[in-house]
């Protein structure tokens, strides 16, 4: 399967598990603005992949956790060994990380270096 059709097919994996929203525990907040045309990315509640993000690390932070818009030419890093967990270590938060990143017209890392200290 080809590397682009693959990646669009967990991203709309992601997204659509994710579609009803998850529900508000704390804080979990992002300032990021995807470029309008990754919009379908989005879930039914209007949130965007880098808010989904901050609910799925959430659930191991306490309820609070942020994802920050990303400075030209940069990407997001998974998690050290020192703070690595099971939200911060799932397929899922890399998936909808990788897409955050994305929709800012950012790059993302490979799964095998996101996950490295898991």
């Amino acid at each position: 399967m080809p590397k682009s059709l693959c990646w669009s097919s967990l991203a709309i994996l992601a997204i659509s598990l994710l579609s009803t929203g998850l529900p508000r525990v704390a804080a979990q907040t992002s300032n990021v603005v995807c470029l309008s045309s990754f919009n379908w990315m989005d879930n039914s509640k209007g949130q965007n992949p880098c808010l989904i993000t901050a609910y799925l690390q959430g659930a191991c932070n306490s309820g609070q956790f942020e994802v920050d818009s990303l400075p030209s030419g940069s990407f997001y890093v998974g998690p050290t060994a020192d703070e690595q967990n099971a939200c911060q270590c799932s397929t899922l938060t890399y998936t909808t990380i990788s897409a955050c990143a994305l929709c800012q017209n950012q790059t993302y890392l490979s799964w095998s270096s996101w996950d490295f200290n898991c």
